[in-house]
């Protein structure tokens, strides 16, 4: 989770940093949690693909990286799985 979250953080709409800053990884059970933006503004600014951003920075902040970091989430998941499946 913190892997997708710091490319995530490379993503995020850029203005003052308050957007980037509120990322966070919130474990809920061993292997199971979620990766969260805490601002009012977060949801809207994710998913509106029309707003206009700095280089490099975008809507679908979380979403891409969700996508494009899964072979290698998947990797990092692998031993503690592992571990975890044999008890």
């Amino acid at each position: 989770m913190e892997h997708t979250l710091g490319v995530s953080k490379q993503l995020v709409p850029l203005e003052e940093g308050t957007l980037e800053r509120s990322g966070r990884v919130n474990m809920i059970r061993e292997l199971e949690g979620q990766i969260t933006y805490d601002t009012v503004y977060a949801v809207r600014q994710h998913e509106e693909l029309s707003w206009k951003h700095l280089p490099g920075r975008q809507a679908k902040y979380l979403e891409q990286p969700m996508n494009t970091e899964r072979d290698t989430m998947l990797r990092l998941m692998a031993v503690p799985l592992r571990d975890w499946l044999r008890g």
